[in-house]
């Protein structure tokens, strides 16, 4: 069926008015129905709003008026108040009061569920039906009751059906009279095309046919409106320009001919190869006029084979997939072939054209062009840029205007910048304006003269940061002698300056303090006592200790001992001047070198010192007072060297400490006699465990009674030359050097055996007490070592008690309650000695396996004329008591302190009132005397 503009036209236009028409009406309807919708859900939530207002304030008959107040809107279909229950406690319609909720038709799934959960209104409109649905919750506050209950819910249902039809009716009334004037319209336009449009197209068709035919046709008339009139004339207009164009074709066609000897001749002059290739791959053309050396075969010989017959195979492979591929997809570039030529191996890059001629045959075109020497200076530029983007040099390269044009990768990573940053611009971006115009000036000239300048360097990141680095920059000169580019390869030294600053720091100062070590303040020494030797001044050197520093370590740990130390050291270094050098030896010992200082400024300054770090600390949480005491040595008087002015001021260091601490005192010639002492008796000391020198004294512990419960171990050292040296001599020295270890362990043998002899004599001795060092309670070997003296003495574990201070167990408690835990376990009993004096932690001690708590004899000296002391101990006893400990009193010397130790229920004592320390042969008479002491 042919269709024409006029029958085309109407069906046309009637079809989009149809269309216009549908789609009005369908949006006028959805608006109005949306619209229905939401003035329904805006009068449901005004209407639930009075309700629940109503359901807050008034009584049941006041909410039943307002039922059927609201049952006057038609669109009402449903109205109910439920309670907390789910029960109807109001409804529209009365058989529905009493019902659950739950049970009424026709509410949307999850309606209720969402209400009861979210507290909140909740609208649902369901278009399908013409329904829309309301439920809250009826809020839970205070003073708001539904039918005594706090909670409830109210329902509301529209019906949107009848006023959704009536919109509809007057919605299709209103399209009527727009749908007739549409028609009318429509009748009017195709008359109008008809006239002015359709039938001189139809004489234009005519024309065309007879022009087609015959070859000429007549003028068309020019009618109608403007547009056909100007198709119209157009047409007349064609057939003009058609006899003129057939008259040039016949020009065209001579000049073609000429052309295509002057293409001949232009393809032999191309300087590359030039074939065409048939589909097959055989040669058809061979244009090598300029470049017939680089054929490999004569171009005679080349016409009519087969690429595979004049070429290996490997190359003929890849000259025919670009002819399969230019003659697939237009054209084909890029592929490279390697031939052996009579001079030598030929790279040549190959490029290929489809070729469609008259009769649509195909051939391919293809130039062979000679790139050897490129592909060799391709292989020299490849090779630098792997070497520039490989290398961790930063590298940059500018142009002879010194205009960045290039920069590898390790340069992006140095500084920050990238090549799109920094192209086109001068390095002087990098700057750090640490060198002045000087440094620069002889650097180029260095450039200039030589071609060739290194050195340090500081410059600046993209960040902003300054860093240090080691550059080299070259000139470049061209074929012509001039710079043509400058080439600069640098690296950074950051890390070499930092380890170069750390180095330094390790060698020169104290890694935990960061003040001066003994390295730095012998420099500064040698200085300053050179610098007195040419002035004539005098210099001061200030040796300060802190005073029981141990017992903070021992008791609150190394760690709080750090803090401590770090802190004494910035409250030093505020006091100390410019010209000064503070330095930590180590421990807790500075040294502070005071050049041209005299003895009333260096007094002057100690009591400075005395007042500063007598101030009260506050460490991780614990409130510590610390005092130092201060040794000061005079130069030249004292000595001229720096050992020798530390030894004179430890020398005075050891006199304060000993005249109370927390004071200073100038070195005299007497105190250097006592230091040499000390010295020599810690060299007698290594010597006296293997010259047998040390014995054990037993001090009896007993009952309230007298009678003996066991012994303490008590070392002592008979010197062959000083006698009996007291354990506070010759304790400190064993334990600062470590001799504790072997000596404790001498003692606890020793003990154990004499333990045994008693009971091998007959002697009932029921345990000995050994006091063990924190340093030798941290030997791993401990439990073994003790298990092991049992066994060979033949001893119950019973029979061994080890006495531990507080500050050896809360050194590191977890550690030390695993050691205890082993040692209780072993059955060897445990006590804590001198309980009281040190920092307790009562968390710890109700977890350690103790058997005793040994009350100090600080506690003990003035008992009966402290009574605060006398609560201490009550205190001490009791809490003993309520974790199952045995106490007992050491330093009882008299019978009323033993009266009131009795009076607070204390377990046992030890003391000179029942006995002084003795020899293992003086025990068995004085355990004689007690026995009948008692019987008496």
């Amino acid at each position: 069926m042919r269709l024409s503009l006029k029958s085309l036209l109407p069906m046309v236009v009637l079809f989009f008015l149809l269309l216009t028409l549908a789609g009005a009406y369908s949006v006028a309807e959805q608006g109005r129905r949306q619209q229905a919708f939401r003035d329904a859900s805006l009068v449901a939530q005004k209407d639930a709003y009075h309700l629940l207002q109503e359901l807050a304030l008034s009584g049941p008959l006041r909410i039943n008026e307002e039922l059927m107040l609201l049952a006057t809107d038609a669109r009402l279909a449903q109205a109910v108040v439920a309670n907390s229950r789910g029960l109807i406690a109001h409804a529209m319609q009365q058989q529905d009061v009493g019902r659950s909720i739950d049970t009424l038709q026709g509410l949307p799934a999850g309606l209720l569920q969402q209400a009861w959960q979210h507290s909140l209104a909740i609208l649902q409109p369901d278009y399908d039906k013409q329904y829309l649905y309301l439920a809250v919750a009826v809020p839970d506050q205070e003073g708001q009751v539904l039918r005594g209950l706090r909670k409830g819910m109210v329902v509301l249902v529209y019906d949107l059906g009848p006023q959704l039809a009536l919109e509809r009716s007057k919605l299709q009334q209103s399209f009527v009279l727009p749908c007739v004037m549409l028609c009318c319209l429509l009748l009017v336009l195709y008359l109008l095309v008809w006239l002015y449009v359709a039938r001189p197209l139809a004489n234009l068709q005519a024309a065309a046919l007879q022009l087609a035919q015959l070859g000429h046709a007549p003028a068309l008339p020019l009618q109608g409106v403007s547009e056909t009139r100007a198709v119209c004339e157009a047409f007349n207009t064609m057939q003009r320009q058609l006899q003129h164009t057939l008259a040039e074709l016949a020009e065209r066609e001579r000049s073609a001919s000429n052309l295509a000897k002057e293409q001949e001749a232009l393809l032999q002059a191309i300087p590359d190869l030039l074939f065409e290739m048939s589909a097959d791959g055989r040669y058809l053309q061979v244009w090598s006029h300029t470049a017939s050396d680089k054929l490999v075969s004569p171009r005679e010989y080349l016409l009519g084979k087969h690429v595979h017959e004049a070429m290996p195979a490997e190359q003929a492979a890849i000259i025919h997939s670009v002819i399969v591929e230019a003659l697939c997809h237009g054209e084909s570039s890029g592929k490279q072939i390697m031939l052996a030529l009579a001079d030598g191996p030929h790279w040549f890059e190959l490029s290929a054209a489809r070729k469609v001629a008259a009769n649509g045959s195909e051939t391919c075109i293809m130039v062979s062009r000679d790139i050897t020497q490129r592909r060799r200076d391709e292989d020299a530029l490849q090779l630098w840029a792997r070497v520039m983007a490989a290398t961790h040099n930063g590298i940059f390269i500018t142009d002879g205007q010194q205009r960045i044009v290039e920069v590898n990768a390790a340069f992006t990573r140095i500084t920050g910048y990238s090549l799109g940053d920094v192209r086109g611009l001068r390095p002087g971006l990098l700057s750090s304006g640490r060198q002045n115009d000087a440094f620069y000036q002889r650097m180029w000239q260095d450039i200039d003269a030589h071609g060739y300048w290194q050195g340090e360097i500081w410059n600046r990141r993209k960040d902003g940061e300054v860093f240090p680095e080691w550059q080299s920059i070259s000139s470049v000169r061209g074929e012509d002698g001039q710079i043509s580019h400058y080439i600069s390869v640098f690296s950074d030294i950051s890390n070499q300056k930092e380890s170069e600053a750390y180095i330094r720091r390790l060698a020169y100062y104290d890694s935990l303090t960061g003040l001066a070590n003994r390295a730095l303040l012998s420099d500064h020494a040698g200085l300053a006592l050179a610098a007195m030797h040419s002035h004539g001044t005098s210099l001061a050197l200030m040796f300060i200790d802190l005073d029981r520093f141990k017992n903070i370590n021992d008791t609150l740990g190394h760690s709080i001992g750090d803090q401590l130390l770090q802190e004494v050291g910035r409250r030093l270094a505020s006091c100390v001047r410019e010209r000064d050098t503070l330095s930590r030896l180590g421990g807790d010992e500075f040294i502070v070198l005071l050049p041209e200082t005299g003895e009333a400024e260096a007094a002057h300054w100690a009591e400075q010192v005395l007042g500063t770090l007598g101030q009260p600390y506050r460490i991780a949480g614990y409130d510590m007072v610390v005092t130092p005491s201060i040794g000061i040595a005079m130069a030249p008087v004292d000595g001229d060297t720096l050992e020798a002015l530390l030894r004179c001021a430890d020398a005075a260091m050891y006199r304060a400490k000993d005249e109370g601490r927390n004071t200073f005192r100038f070195f005299a010639q007497h105190m250097q006699q006592r230091t040499v002492s000390r010295l020599k008796l810690e060299s007698d000391l290594r010597s006296a465990l293997e010259q047998r020198q040390f014995l054990l004294h037993y001090q009896p512990q007993c009952t309230l009674d007298g009678r003996l419960v066991g012994v303490e171990a008590l070392v002592r050292w008979q010197h062959p030359v000083l006698g009996m040296v007291p354990p506070g001599e010759f304790i400190p020295l064993a334990e600062e050097s470590g001799l504790i270890v072997p000596l404790g362990a001498w003692v606890m043998r020793e003990a154990i055996g004499q333990l045994a002899a008693w009971h091998a004599a007959g002697v009932v001795v029921p345990q000995v007490a050994v006091n063990l060092s924190a340093l030798q309670f941290r030997q791993p070997g401990l439990v073994q070592q003790a298990a092991q003296y049992l066994a060979d003495a033949g001893l119950a574990p019973a029979c061994l008690e080890l006495e531990l201070t507080e500050s050896v167990v809360l050194d590191n408690p977890d550690d030390a309650l695993l050691v205890m835990e082993r040692l209780h376990a072993l059955g060897v009993h445990l006590s804590i000695d001198d309980f009281g004096t040190g920092y307790s932690s009562l968390n710890y001690l109700r977890r350690f396996p103790v058997d005793r708590l040994k009350i100090d004899r600080s506690f003990i000296l003035d008992l009966d004329k402290d009574p605060r002391g006398a609560a201490i101990i009550e205190a001490i006893i009791s809490l003993s008591r309520s974790l199952g400990f045995v106490t007992i009193a050491e330093g009882v010397e008299t019978a009323g302190q033993l009266a009131q130790l009795r009076a607070l229920r204390c377990d046992e004592v030890q003391g000179f009132f029942y006995g002084r320390p003795m020899a293992p042969d003086q025990l068995p008479a004085w355990l004689a005397q007690r026995e009948q002491a008692l019987a008496g």
